[in-house]
């Protein structure tokens, strides 16, 4: 779960201010991931917080078009991970 602390158009804003910025909170609950390997542990926890991520720059995924940018999106970054 994620809660930011900004709406989209006021975090654009923002970022253009080049000072820090609170984004908001994301809760993962390590009970959900429910792997006794380390490794999976770590991909499942991995895709879990960007996905979060992405939520507090003002992304969802509520209707098609939307998931398919977050989806990329989070694609990339995971592939950055690794």
């Amino acid at each position: 779960m994620s809660f930011p602390s900004q709406n989209k158009k006021d975090l654009k804003i923002l970022l253009k201010s080049n000072l820090e910025i609170y984004l908001g909170d994301i809760i993962i609950n390590l009970k959900k991931i429910n792997t006794s390997s380390k490794k999976l542990f770590k991909k499942r926890f991995d895709i879990l917080w960007i996905h979060g991520l992405i939520h507090l720059f003002g992304y969802d995924h509520k209707i098609d078009s939307n998931y398919k940018k977050m989806s990329a999106i989070e694609k990339k970054l995971l592939n950055k991970l690794n």
